[in-house]
This record gives structure tokens, C-alpha cells and sequence, in this order.
């Protein structure tokens, strides 16, 4: 992906982008609220006070537009070290950058603007005929407003679902498509010869640094659990979920992202797993020849054969017994247990939101202690 070269931190362009994309979203749909009186009345029927809605405007799409430099620097610095490091130089010209060069033009084909297009403008209709299906005559919300003849949109909620909820749900579906082309980019960076080092001191081959690439779409699928968090805790304040239903939903949205961010790390379980099962042989085999050296010399106290037998002594011993450690332990995936553990507490950080529907911050806060206590 050569393009990611040229923008990989959050720039003038990204910020104008994200205040153009507010500008279009949330804030004429907070000013034609106001204009009917919907903006704020102290209940989660007004605008401001919609978990869904502002948790959807106001995280998820900054999230969203901000991550987008973040997935570039990450998946720049992948394709740089796999460049220099990881692909054989005599499959570079033929099987690796002929693969970036077809992620640059895949990320940003107009075909697929037009069909991810095509798809939230059906999504945003359908959605559109639910809202207005589930709504009764009684009920008198800051987008929709029930009647004898039936639902129908505010002023506010014509603009929120004919306008800020596609913007919305393109942005999200053009990172996601992002993703996709770069699990490709994995998978064919994979299928080449990778030159593995069984003792890189990441005990991953060399690899660890694949998970460089993942950080940004750990952002992005943060938004995404933030906005089921969002969705859920409106319903539990509504009435209509129990909080232990929708623990369980947001726990599997959790580890649904947990998995979207560790299954393309997979891919590399053969290679690592070649890797180690050479090393046993390769680093076990030095192993004996230095032991059987050392105690020659030191133990029989015969002379040294050659040159290289003279210098192992204790201390090469133990460097060396060091690089066996190392060479012999390679993990099987390129992603540390921290990792895991950080990429697994960003996804349930929402959580916090559906907590406050049933305990206050101060027992939420004495809870973390006791638990950590």
C-alpha cells in the first residue's frame, strides 16, 4: 500500500474532512431540533439526550474519520519492514509490490464508492420503514412523532436518516472495506517465502511487528462497540432489554472485534510454526556440538580442535543457551498477550455506558477497586 506513504498522521485535510462531515451531520439535525423544540426536554426523547444518536454522530463518525490516519502509519510501517525484511528481494518485483500496487488501486475504486453507495441508500430506506414501523400514536420522539394515519418523520429526523445516517454508515463502510483489502495484502504477503529469524528477539520470527497494522482498525471496531453500547443502552433505559441481555450482547460484540482484529494474524500460524519446528532441530543440534566442545575442554580438558571450539568458554555458554531460549520458544501467532489484553479492554471500554444504566460512577469505580485490590 505505497499510497499510505503520503499521509500517515492526523493532518489539516483530516481535521477539515471531520468539521465538514459535522457540519453536514450533527449539527443541522441539533439546529432543526431546536427549531421544533425537540433539542433538549430532559428525557432520552429529546436530540441531546439520545444515546444512540449522539453516541453514533459524535464518536463513531469522529472515531471513524480519525482512525483513517492511523490505519495508513500502521500499515505503512507493515509494508515497509515486510519490503526491507520479511519477502525474499527475488519475489519482490514479481509477487510482493505488484500486490501493494493492486491494494492501492482496490482501496480507491470508484466501483466500489458507487456500490457502498448504492448499499447505504438502500440500508437507510429500510431503516427509515423500521423506525417509522415500530413508532405508536402515542409516542412523540425527536425524529418521528406517532398519529391516526400512522408515523412521520420530524423536520430533524428527515435530515438525520436521509442525510446524516448514510454519511455515516459510508464512512464505516469505506474503512471496513479498507480492512478487507488489507487482510489481502496479509494473505498475500503470507503466501510468499517470508524470511523468518528463529532468534529475533521478539520470540515471533521478526513478525511482531505485523501487529503494528492492526492498531488503527482496533480504533475503528472501538467505534463500533461503542455505537452497540449506545443502541443498548437506549433500550435498557426504554424498558425493552434487561441489563443481563445486554451484557451478553455486548460481550460477543467484543469478542466478535477481538477476533476481527486476530484472525488475520492466522495466516502466519504455518510459517511460525515451520519456523519453530526448524529451530528445535537447527538450535538443538549447535546446542549438543557446543556442549560436547565445552566439556571437552573444560571437563576432559583435551585441546581445542579449532578456532571456534577454543572460544566457547562459560560465558559463550550461556549467551548461547540465551539464543536457543529464544530460537526454540517462537510463538505461533505475531501478537503478544498484551496485546490481547489492550485490544480486549479498548472493545469492552463502552461497556462503561450500560454500567451507568444500573450502578452510578462512584460504584462503578469502588467495583474496578475491589476487583483490582
Amino acid at each position: 500500500m505505497h499510497h499510505l506513504a503520503s499521509d500517515t498522521t492526523i493532518t489539516r485535510h483530516t481535521m477539515m474532512t471531520l468539521l465538514v462531515v459535522m457540519l453536514v451531520t450533527w449539527l443541522p439535525t441539533a439546529i432543526l431540533s431546536i427549531f421544533e423544540g425537540s433539542f433538549y426536554d430532559g428525557t432520552i426523547y429529546s436530540f441531546l439526550l439520545d444515546p444512540d444518536t449522539q453516541i453514533r454522530l459524535m464518536l463513531a463518525v469522529p472515531i471513524s474519520v480519525l482512525c483513517q490516519p492511523m490505519i495508513r502509519y500502521g500499515c505503512k510501517i507493515v509494508t515497509d519492514y515486510a519490503t526491507r525484511n520479511l519477502v525474499p528481494p527475488d519475489q519482490l518485483e514479481e509477487r510482493w509490490l505488484p500486490v501493494l500496487e493492486r491494494a492501492k488501486v482496490l482501496e480507491h475504486s470508484i466501483w466500489v464508492s458507487i456500490v457502498i453507495g448504492i448499499l447505504v441508500a438502500a440500508m437507510a430506506a429500510r431503516l427509515m420503514f423500521a423506525e417509522l414501523s415500530i413508532i405508536d400514536s402515542s409516542e412523540h420522539l425527536w425524529y418521528a412523532h406517532g398519529g391516526r394515519d400512522g408515523a412521520s418523520f420530524t423536520l430533524a429526523g428527515w435530515w438525520y436518516y436521509l442525510v446524516a445516517i448514510p454519511i455515516y454508515q459510508f464512512i464505516m463502510a469505506r474503512v471496513l472495506w479498507t480492512y478487507l483489502v488489507w487482510i489481502w495484502v496479509l494473505w498475500r504477503l503470507a503466501r510468499t517465502d517470508l524470511q523468518i529469524i528463529a532468534a529475533h528477539g521478539d520470540h515471533m520470527g521478526g513478525l511482531s511487528v505485523l501487529a503494528k497494522g492492526q492498531f488503527g482498525f482496533v480504533i475503528y471496531l472501538f467505534s463500533m462497540t461503542t455505537k452497540v453500547a449506545g443502541l443498548l443502552t437506549l433500550e435498557i433505559l426504554n424498558g425493552d432489554l434487561t441489563f443481563e441481555a445486554a451484557r451478553v450482547q455486548m460481550l460477543t460484540a467484543v469478542l466478535v472485534g477481538l477476533a476481527l482484529v486476530v484472525a488475520p494474524m492466522i495466516l502466519f500460524f504455518n510459517d511460525l510454526s515451520d519456523a519453530r519446528r526448524r529451530a528445535i532441530i537447527d538450535y538443538a543440534t549447535l546446542s549438543t556440538h557446543y556442549g560436547r566442545s565445552f566439556h571437552e575442554r573444560w571437563i576432559e580438558g583435551k585441546a581445542p580442535t579449532n578456532e571456534t571450539d577454543d572460544k566457547i568458554d562459560a560465558s559463550f555458554v550461556a549467551d548461547f543457551n540465551v539464543v536457543y531460549e529464544t530460537a526454540t520458544t517462537i510463538k505461533l501467532f505475531p501478537i503478544s498477550l498484551k496485546g490481547l489484553i489492550v485490544t480486549f479492554v479498548t472493545l469492552a471500554s463502552p461497556y462503561i455506558l450500560i454500567m451507568l444504566t444500573q450502578f452510578s460512577p462512584e460504584q462503578i469505580v469502588a467495583r474496578l477497586i475491589d476487583v483490582l485490590s
